[in-house]
């Protein structure tokens, strides 16, 4: 599984072989949500664009990259 942390350190992103993307506070021990395609095979990277607005995924199996917009 992949992780990254918002460059602000307060959000984890964690990468699943099921297709979703779980972000985390890190403040609170809480997820915020799950970010998924059902067309996905899994997800094995995750990365945060520099200032954060932007989350990267990457599937394994179909080479597709997925950006989520960050709050």
């Amino acid at each position: 599984r992949g992780l990254a942390f918002s460059p602000g350190g307060t959000v984890l992103a964690a990468a699943d072989f099921n297709g979703s993307v779980y972000l985390w506070d890190t403040r609170t021990h809480r997820e915020i949500t799950a970010l998924s395609d059902p067309h996905s095979p899994g997800v094995n990277a995750v990365a945060f664009r520099p200032g954060g607005s932007i989350l990267a995924a990457a599937a394994y199996g179909n080479g597709s990259t997925y950006l989520w917009q960050a709050h």
